[in-house]
């Protein structure tokens, strides 16, 4: 072990003495190796160099007898005023009366728990009549709250927030839509545009390929972005000439079955904490590093950032989801779906890839978040042994199941409209058929810290069980062998339960319900079809998702660039802020959810939902979504 210098040396500093002071014995540590260098080598003269991570630079020097030790201090750090934490919820609340919201140019409010409503200024139609707790933030935010995508990343130790456009709900890439039409080329913050990877990249000498935004995160320096070359449109295969038999079904995968080129990039990051715009942040041209670059099959799901960014996960669907009945037969799902993980460190990246089952006994995992996790667990409910439960931190909600007793049978299917991991948050599409009942009941199920709170619900009458015997059928049948947890899952119309039902209505409007009926997209975002046998070698005439995706009501709104607007949902320290709006309807109206948590959505925007009964014209008409949440805003130095 090298020896510490401890005699007379010369001690020169460059810059601050106090700065330089407690890096002496650094110094020392360092002559001590040029001594003992230059002595085995017999040299009169030696110098050796060190920078120390924080930037300080060391220089230890030997001149014939005189030892000298140089210290440069790093520049120091600027102090950066603590950030104004605004955690508070967005949302753009508009109806037919009023397609653009309350103001044409800022037609966003602010929703601060519990509840002060802010304007943009005193002179937005609504404010003088407006009872409740209210203010304008126009002053803070002279440029409005326009942009903003639905997922989202925060860096802990600011509580700056960022977003990008993605699936609905946030965690799986939404089977039924095409990739360009859940994806952006844009990342926000404080309700502006951070990047545009398309000006930036046609701005470069050589341009890259991928721009469509699946993850991001910022250190105090630089923006990590993951992107992707996504195609414009996907491949429909044909279903069979002809139906085996009724029952039976057929739907087409709606993801890319190909490699994707994907690529994760680090742009420099330049903080100008002077600039009275919120934002404070700029990203140079042609300033990125390309961390890591390759193909992945089916890449199209969205990546999650750890905490500290030395992290990136995204869990990608097999190819074969569907969970289908063919006439006797049942088509069931792969085995498994992949794990991909980024390991950042430096300016190098590495692709780890997992396999995840679902066995007998063992939850797997099927979304990260940093160390949240959201997992699919086997497990007994009822009497039933082979129940699945979605696990969300410590707390278990249903999932699947089959309830079975000598004068009872019931049939419980629910599918993750949205989740935040990080607040431990769930939004289920419940439904269940009760035999004896004859009811069909949906439901939106709001699910936190083990307690599940319906937001909305509803019943119809039904004629039949037949179809929902595949399901008790799926479910015994693999849980004695590994199975996909992402198709159990029944995340976001990956694939519907068929078979069994005779007379057509309610197969239809029931297999639909995880495949598109319900959700509220436009029918130029959807791709793939979705068939089904009536009578014995006949197809339905439903030939496509997008014919049972109606453009109608709150499907035809888009935000300021263009980008299909999504159902918002929000939740921040136990608040929670809901708007929802669907095509599909039950008992000839269209669904709409505008929860907030202590009150009504309504009463706190100031703008109630419309709410019609005509046949012709679902009503319900609550336009908010999105919804998102601001983050923090540092303070100008």
């Amino acid at each position: 072990m090298t020896a510490r210098y401890i005699d007379w040396t010369h001690i020169r500093v460059n810059g601050d003495r106090q700065a330089a002071a407690p890096y002496v014995a650094d110094g020392r540590k360092l002559l001590g190796e040029v001594m003992e260098e230059a002595a085995r080598n017999e040299l009169g003269v030696l110098a050796m160099h060190r920078e120390l991570e924080d930037g300080t630079i060391i220089t230890a020097e030997k001149h014939g007898e005189i030892p000298r030790i140089t210290i440069t201090p790093a520049p120091p750090v600027p102090t950066i005023p603590p950030p104004v934490v605004r955690d508070d919820f967005v949302v753009w609340a508009r109806t037919t009366a009023l397609p653009a919201g309350i103001d044409a140019d800022r037609p966003q409010q602010i929703l601060r728990p519990a509840w002060t409503t802010f304007f943009n200024d005193s002179g937005v139609d609504g404010f003088e009549a407006f009872p409740g707790e209210k203010g304008t933030y126009g002053g803070m935010f002279p440029q409005g709250l326009l942009l903003a995508g639905n997922i989202d990343w925060v860096r802990p130790s600011t509580g700056e927030r960022l977003s990008w456009y993605g699936p609905s709900s946030r965690y799986w890439y939404d089977d039924w839509r095409l990739p360009r039409a859940q994806y952006g080329v844009h990342v926000f913050h404080l309700g502006q545009v951070l990047l545009d990877v398309e000006a930036y990249a046609n701005e470069l000498d050589e341009p890259f390929v991928e721009r469509w935004v699946l993850g991001a995160a910022m250190t105090q320096t630089h923006l990590y972005v993951v992107l992707a070359d996504l195609p414009e449109n996907i491949s429909v295969d044909s279903p069979p000439a002809t139906a085996s038999q009724s029952p039976d079904s057929w739907s087409s995968p709606s993801m890319p079955a190909g490699a994707i080129s994907v690529a994760l990039r680090r742009f420099l990051l330049v903080h100008n904490p002077a600039t009275p715009d919120p934002m404070q942040y700029t990203v140079p041209g042609n300033s990125h590093e390309e961390l890591w670059a390759g193909t992945i099959t089916r890449g199209v799901a969205p990546w999650h950032f750890s905490p500290d960014v030395t992290t990136a996960v995204a869990h990608i669907a097999p190819a074969a989801l569907e969970l289908t009945q063919r006439g006797a037969g049942v088509i069931y799902p792969s085995e498994s779906h992949l794990r991909h993980m980024l390991e950042i460190e430096g300016a190098e990246a590495e692709l780890l890839t997992e396999v995840v089952s679902l066995s007998a006994n063992a939850p797997a995992v099927i979304a990260e978040d940093g160390e949240a996790t959201l997992a699919i667990v086997r497990k007994p409910y009822n009497g039933f042994e082979n129940a699945l439960f979605y696990r969300i931190g410590e707390h278990d909600y249903l999932a699947m199941a089959v309830t079975e007793a000598p004068d009872t049978l019931r049939y419980d299917r629910r599918q993750i409209v949205w989740a935040d991991l990080r607040a431990g948050t769930l939004l289920l599409l419940a439904d269940s058929i009760q035999a004896g009942e004859w009811m069909f009941d949906l439901s939106f199920r709001l699910c936190s810290n083990g307690t599940e709170q319906v937001a909305w619900g509803d019943a119809t009458a039904v004629v039949t069980l037949g179809s929902y015997d595949a399901v008790r059928f799926m479910l015994n049948e693999t849980a004695t062998r590994a199975v996909a947890p992402l198709a159990l899952a029944h995340l976001n119309a990956y694939g519907a339960v068929d078979g069994g039902w005779p007379g057509g209505v309610h197969n239809a409007q029931v297999s639909l319900l995880h495949a598109h009926y319900w959700l509220p997209f436009r029918i130029s975002a959807t791709a793939g079809q979705t068939r089904f046998a009536f009578a014995a070698g006949a197809w339905s005439n439903l030939q496509s998702k997008a014919a049972v995706a109606r453009n109608t009501g709150a499907n035809t709104q888009v935000d300021g660039l263009g980008h299909t607007t999504l159902p918002g949902f929000a939740t921040y320290k136990g608040y929670s802020v809901l708007s929802y709006s669907t095509n599909g309807g039950i008992n000839g109206r269209r669904i709409k959810l505008d929860y907030i948590t202590g009150s009504s959505l309504g009463a706190v925007t100031g703008v109630p939902g419309e709410d019609t009964t005509e046949n012709t014209i679902l009503g319900n008409d609550a336009r908010y979504h999105p919804v998102w949440l601001l983050g923090a805003r540092r303070r100008a130095a």
